[in-house]
């Protein structure tokens, strides 16, 4: 190590690391002044979480993880040859580093891509606010026709990053609230169609209004208009089903931005 950090820097910890596939890393905690940065823009965007697209933002923008569908071939691959190795043997261990090393591609795909897409929202659409829908991941993991593609999403993952990466630039991040019905409500009059909570449904028009919908992206201009309605002092978390399914009075002066 021959890098030198600030003299502002207090190093608070340090760790050492060994990988599944034998490398070693060196995690440094530093402990800096935490200097407040003052957003003054009075837009919101939503994000809409999905498997087809793994983001969709109010705005109209979809972006989708890179295809992995060959190394969860290799992955198949690889398990089956390990299952045949004797344990204990060196041609097993062998057989286990093959498949650490693709597991390992998989992380570092998905982390670079990760980085790549949070940079580029929270520098690119200067807001204020960002909201996300705070997800059941664990509870939509027990479907077995679902766990597969939700775990290669990473959703967790880059609600964290986002967070951290928009923090810097003083843009508040916003979980709605579960309860909160952004895939079935009309974003142009508010109108809440429950037939559309079938996630085979990608498309539809509202019955009252006539507007026709992409889901994904309707969902997320719903969460950018959810992103209005937190009343100042009160938490996302503290809303009830009904206070999510009613329209509230925007902040004044915030505006989502919808496309």
């Amino acid at each position: 190590m021959h890098r030198k950090f600030p003299t502002e820097f207090k190093i608070k910890n340090v760790t050492f690391e060994r990988t599944a596939t034998n490398k070693y890393y060196v995690s440094i905690v530093l402990e800096i002044t935490d200097t407040k940065i003052t957003n003054t823009s009075d837009a919101i965007i939503g994000i809409d979480l999905g498997i087809k697209d793994t983001l969709t933002l109010s705005t109209g923008d979809k972006y989708s993880l890179p295809d992995l569908s060959k190394y969860e071939k290799k992955l198949k691959r690889l398990h089956r040859q390990l299952s045949r190795k004797q344990k204990g043997s060196k041609n097993r261990e062998k057989a286990r580093l093959r498949l650490a090393k693709v597991y390992e591609k998989i992380t570092n795909i998905k982390n670079d891509w990760i980085h790549k897409v949070t940079h580029k929202i929270v520098n690119e659409n200067q807001v204020g606010k960002i909201v996300v829908e705070d997800i059941n991941i664990n509870g939509m993991m027990k479907n077995s026709k679902l766990s597969k593609y939700i775990h290669m999403q990473s959703w967790g993952k880059f609600i964290t990053i986002l967070t951290y990466k928009a923090k810097n630039l003083g843009i508040e991040v916003i979980k709605a609230n579960r309860f909160f019905p952004s895939s079935q409500t009309c974003s142009v009059c508010g109108y809440v169609n429950k037939e559309v909570k079938d996630l085979k449904i990608r498309k539809w028009v509202c019955p009252i209004c006539g507007t026709e919908h992409d889901r994904d992206i309707n969902a997320a201009k719903n969460l950018a208009k959810y992103g209005l309605t937190i009343p100042v002092g009160r938490e996302p978390s503290e809303f009830t089903p009904v206070d999510s399914a009613l329209a509230a009075e925007p902040e004044k002066g915030l505006r989502a931005i919808t496309g």
